[in-house]
């Protein structure tokens, strides 16, 4: 697996991608539970707790996410399978976008004020693997307009499923 990085990683992002990676590593645990005729994003969660989440995502094909963040979150994500690119700002006051291909194996890992889309170009279904500490409670969504930034659309509850902390750890 590779993991992509633009800069020397805080310690808290270096152990986001790691635990990624580690479940991602792990397909016996998640494998059955990829729904492959998922005609919309789809969510499974595979550890829960009161500080931290792991979950593993479907991305069917042109399947994508608007720009958002992760509610004050930080997070990583694996690609198990497919390929997805991502755009992102490097925050909330960025004037610009970026742009990267995140293939099989990529770990891209994120602080709280990360911005991003999402997009599954590929033509079958994209995995991730996707760790967010805190819990992902919310996401607020973002309009982009060159020359002026990020501006905040509306801010949602997370919509993968709820889960009571502790009370979760696939095996």
């Amino acid at each position: 697996m590779s993991v992509l990085t633009r800069r020397a990683r805080p310690p808290a992002l270096q152990w986001l991608a790691s635990v990624a990676q580690g479940w991602a590593e792990q397909p016996d645990i998640w494998r059955r539970l990829v729904r492959p005729d998922a005609t919309g994003r789809w969510v499974e969660p595979l550890a829960v707790n009161e500080r931290s989440e792991v979950w593993l995502q479907g991305w069917p094909a042109g399947e994508h996410v608007e720009l958002h963040d992760h509610g004050g979150a930080s997070g990583a994500l694996c690609v198990v399978a497919g390929q997805l690119v991502e755009t992102w700002a490097t925050g909330l006051s960025a004037m610009r976008l970026r742009q990267r291909r995140l293939d099989r194996g990529a770990v891209a890992a994120f602080g709280p004020e990360h911005v991003h889309d999402v997009v599954n170009a590929g033509r079958t279904q994209a995995l991730t693997i996707q760790v967010y500490t805190p819990r992902l409670v919310s996401m607020t969504f973002y309009g982009f307009r060159r020359g002026r930034g990020l501006d905040p659309v509306r801010t949602e509850l997370s919509d993968h499923p709820v889960v009571a902390p502790g009370l979760l750890v696939r095996r």
